[in-house]
């Protein structure tokens, strides 16, 4: 019985030291500091048809629904192969869209929005700014802002300059 305590002790421990670690390394960072600008937008009148090569062309397998530049819903890569199996590729992508998703501001904290984005159940979120779709944010992504963070943190810093006599 005391074994089963001290490994329930150890994984609480473990849990809360990794809790702990990410805390400090998204200490101060921003949404905006780890967000992907770089990203395509589905139309709503695009059918599941169109959205398959832009899924073969390229990365991406999640696809916000912007309509003038108003976020509207996104679409993922599962919710495409089920409307071909469905036989409603044809439909327009509005009618397939996950509606109502969590989305985020570039202003906000990175802790607190990457909760959210657990807390989802989706593998991103949204960045909105006045109204407008501004970027998405993904784990990926954010492992990349925490790497680059921690490699200039460690850069050799230039040696200061000598004042003039």
């Amino acid at each position: 019985m005391l074994l089963f305590i001290a490994i329930f002790v150890w994984i609480g421990a473990t849990n809360e030291a990794e809790a702990a670690e990410e805390d400090s390394l998204l200490a101060g960072m921003r949404v905006r500091d780890a967000m992907l600008t770089d990203y395509r937008r589905i139309s709503p009148e695009d059918t599941a048809q169109h959205v398959v090569p832009i899924i073969l062309q390229g990365y991406q397998t999640e696809f916000p629904v912007v309509f003038q530049g108003k976020y509207l819903g996104l679409i993922t890569t599962p919710d495409v192969l089920s409307s071909i199996e469905a036989g409603t590729a044809h439909q327009p992508v509005s009618s397939l869209m996950r509606q109502g998703t969590v989305v985020c501001s570039p202003g906000e904290d990175l802790h607190e929005a990457m909760d959210r984005l657990r807390g989802s159940n989706l593998p991103l979120i949204p960045v909105i700014e006045e109204g407008q779709l501004i970027g998405l944010l993904n784990s990926s992504n954010v492992v990349e802002a925490i790497m680059i963070r921690q490699a200039l943190s460690r850069r050799p810093q230039p040696p200061p300059l000598p004042l003039p006599a």
